[in-house]
């Protein structure tokens, strides 16, 4: 059974959402995608017969920590460093973002300055390139020229 709803998550507009809902027993519940435990037990079984190479992890919850006894003083002292230490996370933290921003700043510049330079070096090109076809220009006018006084002569 799928259960389909619509939910705002943002003011500016409303999103679809898809819940899926599986019937356990007489109640409506989220799916759950684990192996059941005999199934998981049949598995191991099986492998074992099969000699398959599977390795059969049993989870193990990890053992509740036991409590500390502390006095008053430690945990005082223990407070204290938790907040010098909290502000100097947003102290850095503030560092950070503004150096983060200093550097995208500077990545920017820097890349409009290579496209200038690029830029510059077309052009640099292009004016040397005319240059260079105007001096051959030239230099065939002047012998054309110096050919004509040469016959006025």
């Amino acid at each position: 059974m799928r259960v389909t709803s619509l939910r705002v998550d943002h003011p500016e507009g409303i999103f679809d959402s898809q819940v899926i809902l599986w019937r356990k027993g007489k109640e409506l519940g989220k799916r759950d995608c684990r192996a059941k435990e005999l199934y998981h037990q049949w598995v191991i079984e099986r492998v074992k017969e099969v000699k398959l190479p599977y390795s059969a992890e049993v989870l193990i919850s990890p053992p509740e920590p036991e409590p500390i006894h502390a006095s008053k003083k430690e945990i005082n002292a223990l407070r204290a460093s938790i907040a010098q230490l909290t502000k100097e996370n947003k102290e850095l933290r503030s560092k950070l973002h503004a150096m983060d921003r200093d550097n995208t700043k500077l990545k920017r510049k820097s890349q409009d300055d290579a496209k200038l330079l690029a830029e510059s070096w077309k052009k640099a090109k292009i004016e040397e390139d005319l240059k260079e076809k105007y001096q051959d220009g030239l230099s065939q006018d002047d012998l054309g020229l110096t050919s004509l006084r040469k016959q006025l002569k």
